[in-house]
Parts: C-alpha cells; structure tokens; sequence
C-alpha cells in the first residue's frame, strides 16, 4: 500500500509524519489530502514512519498528482501565513542579470562582461493579500498574490502539467514550482526557496533590471602583474635572461636591391629579443595613468611599460606615446611562449632586412657535387656565390624560417642538423629530377636501402660494392658509382610533395642578380 508523509485532521491542520506522536494519533483523525479518504499514521519502532489508505479502495480511488499539487500549495501557503504573522520577510531566490559597469572594456574583450548574481524577490511585506484558486480575468492560477495597487503574481504548482502557453503569453509574472515527487516538497522552506541555483523554480515574466558592477576581472589581472613582476625581479636579481620577442619592419633604402633579382624583402618584419631584465632592471607602479600596469625603466630614464588584456583589440590605445608592450592573461611568462603586442614602437627604416636574416645556399657544382652552405646574411652569401660561380650548375636559396612553415617543420622539437640532413636529401631528388648531372649516393644502386630515420642523421651510407661505409658525395670519384632510376623514384615518393614545392617556389623567386 502506497505510503504518505503528509495528511490532514478534521479540522484542516496539515500534519508531517516526523511531528506525529502516539498521543498526536489518539486525539486526531487524519484523512488524505488528496482525495479526502480517512488515513491511519504508522508509528512502528522498527519501519519508518508513514500514512497510509484505511483499505485498499480508497487507496486505488486516490490520484498521487492530486495529493502533490494540492500538499504544494498548501505547504507554500502555510509557510506565506507563517512570515505573515511573524512580519518576517518572505523571499524567493533568483539571478538577476548583471553586467560591467563599464561601456567599452578596458582589457580587451569585445564586450563587456555579463553575467548573473544571486537575488531575491520579495514575496512579503509587497504582496500581502493571498488567494487559492481564484479566478483572475480569464485564468485561474494555484495562488494568486496581489499587492495593495493591484498587481498580481501567480503562484503554480506544476506537478505533470506545467504552465500552459497562454498563461506564459499573459505577460503576467509567475512562479512556478515544479513538484514530482514527495522529495520535491522541500522545496518549500525558507533555505530551499531563496536558493537562487534551485532548479525546481522558475520565474516567468518578471523583469529585473540589470545591476551593473565594477569590472570583476581585476583581480585576474592584478595577478598577472603580480607574476610577471616576480619573473623579472628574480631575473635582475639571478642575472639570468628574461627575453621578449619583437618584431620590426625593415624599408630597404636601396631602389634595386645589389643581391637578388626580385626583392622580397624590400619590406619585411623581423623578430628579434630584448633582454628586459638586463636593459630595464627597475620596476614601477603605473597604475594611475592606465591601471593595473608595470612601468620598466633604468638609470638613464629610458621606459617600457607592461600592460595586462585578455585578449588583443584595436581599441587599445596609450596616447602618453610610452613603448608599450602587451600580455594576454593566460599567455604570462608561460613556459617561455607567449604571445605580445607591441605599441608605441617606431619602425626601422632605411636599414636591410637581410642584414639580420639568415639564409642558405644550396649549389650543385659541375663535377655533380652537391653542397649545403653554412647559415648567413644574403651579402656574404652572394659573395660566396659570386666568388664560385663559374664551377656552378645551379643552385637554391632558401629563408629557413619560412621554409620551416612551409614544410611543417619544428625546428625547437627536431633540431636543425636534421633539417640539413632532410633539405640534402629533397635537393638530391630536386637537381635530379630536373635532369642535372648531379652525382650522389642516394642515387646509386649499390647505396643499401635504410629508409632515412632520425637516429641515421650524420652516419654514412654503406655501399655493397665496396662493402664500406660512405659520404654521399664520394659519388663523383667512386668507379662503382651506378646511377639507377628507380633510386630516384624512391626519393621522389619520400614524403616529397610539400619539400619540392619549397624547394621550387625558392627556386623560382630567389634568383641572384648578376650585377657586379
């Protein structure tokens, strides 16, 4: 036989099994709220504690939702009386809408912030006059609220029909509890209900006004400037470096550049690092021109000042004209990575970019000789080629720190040796496939077949002919040297499409001038 925890006396009184005593038992008759059938209260020292049908067919004329929706409302109307007569205030939780108090954000985001806080609605002293189940214009809500001007709130109680559409429509505001099961009705408590979080009440068609506040993210941001001031302290102090990236933009003087025939660098942005710790030692507060910063400077009165965002936008300016460079939040100081803008810099001008650019130019000599050499500026590598050029077939030269974006290479996780070692093997096959007499053991049938791996960087090739280990440009003088095409299909398929695009894209742009 279903079990209750609730019923009613003769008189009305709403009882709760926890409050029934023996004596409670002997002095009332209790009877279902629901359908009105007389109930007995179980008081066992063993079982909990219930109500229950006197017989089994006045259980079975009983609807649950009946007794639910009908114990609902008499719980919050009993609970509305009891703040009524103690002249207590009555207050249902809700979030009300929040938001900054400032227009434009002042660290970067695109709109200020928004959110919501936990509030109250005030049930009582406002609304002093309660009704069940009275009509009001063409509705007919659980409980109906009125204030002394006349304005209504709904009190629902939604066990498996919630509010109807029209209802919603009505603009009229509503509260609206949603019971299921016996568990549910403690909802009905002063804790429960102004639990802004609680997710058996809904608020319909009331309209409360944003509450705007200070920026709430400035204690993010204080962090941030708190981190980055015990980083560079602790550099100045250790003598250890705290460098940060930059990038400047170079405006080539010369009209025609004296080294390539068509200028890619005329203009062109370039990293570089500052040590801030060793230029900028001292650090100051610069919280009242724009706050919360880091004001850099040194004896000789020169200042950078270091400002926090959560992320970049064109609407940050810093009119003083003070250098200024800019952290996200999340990107501070983090595992020697991070992201920077830079404000108030002015852009080299008249100065080469190739002067601080590090290239590489890879020729086949006549005798089919291949060569890597070493890493430099474009002058003195076109004065290496100048000086050779006369014993040249061809050559390529390549910018590595675009050539590395182009074939998804890592150097920070591979290492430039390897990066060689790979750029040899894709020249191999590019001179080779363009049908130049290029001489190389990577082409010879005698090469044994070990597929490149990274722990074979800088080891030689062993040659079954000669049945001994070689380097691969021991070709041009070795009688056993027998070039096979399959080697070069071999090499073409090595993961070789994103290298020869490289190659070639290099190969067709970066040509030097012939000028003398």
């Amino acid at each position: 036989m279903a079990q209750y925890r609730y019923a009613r006396n003769e008189n009305g009184v709403l009882f709760n099994i926890e409050t029934v005593t023996p004596d409670i038992r002997k002095t009332n008759n209790f009877y279902c709220i629901g359908c009105g059938c007389p109930m007995r209260a179980g008081l066992g020292k063993i079982n909990e504690h219930y109500f229950a049908h006197n017989t089994p067919e006045s259980q079975g004329a009983c609807n649950p939702e009946t007794y639910l929706h009908r114990l609902g409302k008499r719980l919050f109307i009993n609970l509305y009386n009891k703040h009524k007569e103690e002249g207590s205030p009555f207050r249902i939780g809700i979030k009300r809408p929040s938001g900054c108090e400032k227009d434009i954000c002042p660290y970067g985001f695109d709109d200020p912030c928004s959110g919501y806080i936990d509030d109250f609605l005030e049930i009582l002293p406002r609304y002093n006059q309660c009704y069940e189940e009275e009509w009001d214009e063409g509705f007919k809500p659980d409980i109906l609220l009125l204030d002394n001007s006349g304005e209504r709130l709904y009190i629902e109680i939604a066990v498996t029909h919630p509010c109807s559409a029209e209802k919603l429509a009505s603009n009229i505001p509503i509260i609206e509890f949603h019971v299921q099961t016996e568990d549910d009705l403690k909802v009905f408590n002063d804790e429960s209900l102004t639990n802004a979080d609680n997710e058996l009440i809904d608020i319909h068609n009331i309209s409360l006004p944003l509450v705007k506040h200070p920026p709430n993210c400035e204690d993010q941001i204080a962090d941030a400037k708190n981190k980055f001031i015990k980083v560079h302290q602790k550099a100045v102090h250790s003598g250890s470096t705290l460098n940060i990236p930059y990038r400047i933009e170079y405006s080539c003087p010369h009209a025609q550049c004296p080294y390539l025939k068509e200028a890619t660098c005329k203009k062109q942005a370039v990293q570089d690092w500052f040590n801030l710790a060793e230029k900028l030692p001292i650090v100051k507060d610069d919280s009242e021109s724009f706050s919360p910063n880091v004001l850099l400077t040194n004896k000789a009165g020169a200042q950078l000042r270091v400002n926090f965002a959560f992320q970049f936008s064109n609407r940050f300016l810093f009119p003083d004209g003070i250098k200024t460079i800019q952290f996200l939040v999340d990107d501070i100081l983090h595992d020697g990575q991070w992201r920077i803008r830079h404000y108030n810099t002015k852009k080299a001008s008249n100065k080469m970019s190739c002067l601080s650019t590090e290239y590489m130019l890879c020729v086949l000599h006549k005798d089919g000789r291949l060569q890597i050499m070493n890493e430099d500026h474009l002058p003195q590598l076109h004065l290496a080629y100048t000086s050779i050029k006369s014993d040249l077939l061809d050559y390529v030269l390549i910018e590595p720190s675009s050539f590395f974006d182009k074939v998804n290479y890592h150097e920070d996780l591979e290492g430039r040796q390897l990066f060689k070692s790979l750029l040899y093997k894709a020249l191999v096959a590019f001179f080779a496939d363009r049908n130049l007499p290029i001489k190389n053991c990577f082409l010879c049938r005698n090469k044994t077949d070990n597929k490149f791996r990274k722990d074979n960087v800088g080891k030689p090739i062993y040659c079954f002919a000669r049945r001994m280990q070689c380097n691969s440009t021991e070709a041009i003088c070795c009688n056993r040297y027998d070039q096979d095409s399959m080697r070069l299909g071999t090499l073409l398929m090595w993961d070789f499409g994103r290298w020869h695009d490289a190659i070639n894209e290099a190969y067709g742009v970066m040509r030097f001038t012939e000028q003398k």
